[in-house]
This record gives structure tokens, C-alpha cells and sequence, in this order.
């Protein structure tokens, strides 16, 4: 049974009470005398310290607003002074050093001098670890890749290289291209490396694929210039053996187009390119040429006539006979005859030489014969007695491409003791050409148009 409290335990109690409030109080007083004790110990030291610091960290701890306090609680004024008199009691203790008491910067400085072989050997096995991590780290990554061989796949279809590539574990790198023969599209055309060589599993392989051609029809070529198409083609297909267009002799004919123009072409437009074509054309030579006079050639010595060919603008052609008694040896003896006297430039003219026989050779414009006797003194002034025995004489023959205007040819003669001089200058359009020569035995002639060789004989 629970005994009631007496007066005196009452009393005693509330003495106590009183007394921890009066302890309390009394403890509130001496917290307030140290702080006060240590706001003026730290103005003091603010202003030897450094009052820049302070002023600094002074406006983040002013409240924004003073409320004032009717009930007598803290206002917020002062809950804002207790943290900063905390914050300034911190940034006192830093300054003074005291952060760092018991810290000894000698005693680490002579632990480190009396530990540095430990620390040496420490950091080089460090490293060698390191260096073994790294090697094992390589040969993981490279280890387990069996040498294959690459399989020849070049002709395949793509899917077929592509299966093949796959089974021998290498992966490839395609490429695309055109290609020159028809049927290629999305063929292997060629690869790297070739088959047959041993590489590890994993290894790239290159291989080149066909777009297919490029031109896969025959194009429209009528009005544009032959100088042009021929160009485009050979730039489309330079460098290939076997090019899929190709132009063949074109054929010439006057129109008021201008030179060069194609008028025709053969196949036509749209045909498919399924094996080499050889394209066709009908290409003007210009507009009605102007007309040229036609000269009197009979009687003239084969000097004068070549002369005369690197002046006009007429085409000589040449055909000879071994010269009768009743003949002067070397000069022309015929000439095709016209109902006018004038002729469109580069019309063809016919001349009938009479060649010397074997021991009549020519010099010049003059006729030299190995034996003069028997004869006057007029018939044979300008002639020379010499050796005529290694000359020979006739007609050189070529045929060369047709031109759509006149280009330059020149026939020139080597002899065998060396040197080289000119027989012949001359306008032509191309076809047969024919020259009169007559050169020791053993010459070489050589004809050239544009500085391209057209034609070569030994003569005999």
C-alpha cells in the first residue's frame, strides 16, 4: 500500500526544484559572461587578423528581416548572431593553428627519409605489376584465333563469298565499282588478300564488287561533234583491254553542217550492250567546199610536181610505167582531164608517171644519166654523169584514215649511210595516198601525219 508523501518530503522537493532553477540561472549567467568574454577576445584579434575575412562573411549572417519578440522568445536576429559567433569561433581556431596541433611535419619528414628503399621497391613491383596486368590483358585479347585459309571467291555472287567468308570465320570489306563487261552485277571482281592466303580468323577481307557497267545502252550521237564522242569513250573506258564502245573509220560526206558533226550512226539509239560495239558514223566534212584551179602538170618532172602538191589544194594520186623511147624518163606524161578548170578543194587528180628505167636515176628536176655520148650539148645541159646503178624509183602507196578536213603529211627518206631529209610536203584528207620517190637502195621512207607515223617501207 502506497504511503502519501508527508509535508516535509513537499517541502523538500520544491526547495530542490527552487534551487536546480536557481543552479540553471545561475549557469545561464556564466554561458552569457563567456561569451561576452569571447566577443571581445575575438574583436580584438578580428582586427589583427585580418578584418577583410570577417567583413567578408559579415552580410550572409544579417537577417532579412528584425520580428520583434513580444513573448520574450529569441528573435530571428539572434538565432542568425549564435551561428555566426559559432562560425567565427571556428575560422578563430583555423587561423591560430590549432587545427593542426599534434600534427608534427618533422617526425613525417624523418619517417619518410628512413623509408624510402621500401618505398622504391614498393613502387617498382607496383609497376611490374602493372606491366604483367597489361601483357596478360594483350595476349587474352589475342589469344584463340586460328589460322585460315582465304577462300577464293572472285567470280561468286556476293551471297555465295559472303556464306564462304563466314564459314573460314573472316569478315569482309566491301567495295563497289563499275565494271567493263555486262552480266558482272554483283559479282566479286576481285578481293584482298588473294585466296590462298593463310591469315588468322577474324582478319578483314576487301572485296571489290561490280555495280555493273556503266553505259548498258547504246547512246544518241547524232549532231554532236566525233572529236567529242571519241573523247568522252576513251576517257569512259581508258585503260581497259576491251572497251564496250568503241568508234570504227567513219565515213565523210559534204553537208552544211559544220565539220565533224555526226549525221548518222549506226546501231541505233537504245540497243543494248550485251558484247563490244563497234559504233558507225556518217560525220560531215563542212559545208560545198570552195573551188581550187586545177594545174597543167603534163611535161613536168616529178620535182616539180611534188612542188607543186605542197601548194594547191587538189589530191595527186600517182600511177607510173617504165618511160618508152619516145618518153622523157621522170616526168608526167598524162593527166586526167575535167570539163572546168577549177575543182572543189581536195578532189582527186590523176597522174601518169614514166619512171626511168635502172640505169636512169633522178636528181633534182634534171635527169641524170650514167651515159651522155650521143647526144648534144643542149640535151644534156643540166644533167650529171654519176653512178646510177643503187638508185631505184617508184610510187609510194598508203592507206590511212579519213580525215573530216586536211591535215599536214610529209614523206620523209633515211639512207643507210644516215642523216634524213624530206621528199614530199602535203595537204591531205586521208584514203590512199600515192608519192613519186626515187632514192638509193636500202632508204627507208616514212610517212607521218601530225607527227604521227602513217606508213614505212624499205625500198629495195
Amino acid at each position: 500500500m502506497r504511503k502519501s508523501k508527508t509535508t516535509e518530503e513537499i517541502d523538500e522537493s520544491k526547495t530542490k526544484k527552487t534551487s536546480a532553477k536557481a543552479s540553471g540561472k545561475t549557469t545561464t549567467a556564466k554561458t552569457a559572461a563567456k561569451i561576452a568574454a569571447k566577443k571581445s577576445s575575438r574583436a580584438k584579434k578580428t582586427v589583427e587578423a585580418g578584418p577583410a575575412f570577417e567583413t567578408a562573411f559579415e552580410p550572409a549572417f544579417e537577417p532579412a528581416f528584425e520580428p520583434e519578440s513580444e513573448t520574450g522568445h529569441k528573435t530571428v536576429k539572434e538565432d542568425f548572431s549564435s551561428l555566426k559567433d559559432k562560425f567565427l569561433m571556428y575560422k578563430e581556431l583555423i587561423m591560430s593553428k590549432k587545427f593542426f596541433k599534434g600534427i608534427s611535419f618533422t617526425s613525417l619528414e624523418e619517417t619518410f627519409q628512413q623509408n624510402i628503399p621500401a618505398f622504391l621497391i614498393y613502387t617498382v613491383v607496383l609497376f611490374l605489376l602493372m606491366g604483367i596486368t597489361c601483357f596478360g590483358i594483350f595476349f587474352y585479347a589475342n589469344k584463340g584465333y586460328e589460322e585460315v585459309m582465304v577462300p577464293n571467291v572472285t567470280g561468286k555472287n556476293l551471297t555465295r563469298a559472303l556464306l564462304e567468308m563466314q564459314e573460314k570465320e573472316l569478315y569482309p570489306k566491301l567495295q563497289l565499282r563499275y565494271s567493263n563487261l555486262p552480266g558482272e552485277a554483283g559479282q566479286v571482281i576481285s578481293q584482298s588478300p588473294k585466296e590462298g592466303t593463310i591469315v588468322k580468323a577474324g582478319r578483314r577481307i576487301t572485296l571489290v564488287v561490280s555495280r555493273g557497267v556503266m553505259i548498258d545502252h547504246v547512246g544518241n550521237y547524232i549532231g554532236s561533234n566525233i572529236d567529242m564522242v571519241k573523247n568522252s569513250l576513251d576517257a569512259l573506258y581508258g585503260g581497259t583491254d576491251m572497251p564496250l564502245l568503241y568508234i570504227g573509220h567513219p565515213v565523210f560526206r559534204m553537208d552544211s553542217s559544220p565539220a565533224g558533226t555526226i549525221l548518222e550512226q549506226n546501231p541505233e539509239e537504245g540497243t543494248p550492250i550485251s558484247t563490244p560495239v563497234e559504233l558507225q558514223f556518217v560525220v560531215s566534212s563542212g559545208p560545198a567546199k570552195p573551188l581550187a584551179k586545177v594545174p597543167e602538170l603534163e611535161g613536168k618532172t616529178i620535182a616539180e610536181v611534188i612542188a607543186e602538191m605542197s601548194k594547191t589544194k587538189l589530191i595527186f594520186d600517182f600511177i607510173s610505167h617504165t618511160a618508152s623511147e619516145s618518153e622523157a624518163a621522170g616526168t608526167v606524161v598524162s593527166q586526167q582531164k575535167f570539163d572546168s578548170e577549177e575543182l572543189p578543194e581536195y578532189s582527186h587528180v590523176l597522174l601518169d608517171i614514166a619512171l626511168p628505167s635502172m640505169n636512169i636515176a633522178l636528181s633534182g628536176d634534171t635527169i641524170v644519166a650514167a651515159n651522155i655520148s650521143g647526144r648534144t650539148e643542149d640535151e644534156v645541159a643540166g644533167e650529171v654523169s654519176r653512178d646510177e646503178s643503187n638508185f631505184t624509183h617508184g610510187i609510194f602507196a598508203a592507206k590511212v584514215e579519213q580525215y573530216p578536213f586536211a591535215v599536214p603529211f610529209k614523206l620523209d627518206a633515211i639512207p643507210q649511210d644516215g642523216g634524213s631529209y624530206t621528199v614530199a610536203t602535203f595537204n591531205h584528207i586521208g584514203g590512199d595516198i600515192t608519192v613519186p620517190y626515187s632514192v638509193p637502195r636500202g632508204t627507208v621512207l616514212v610517212l607521218s601525219a601530225i607527227n604521227a607515223e602513217k606508213g614505212r617501207i624499205t625500198v629495195q
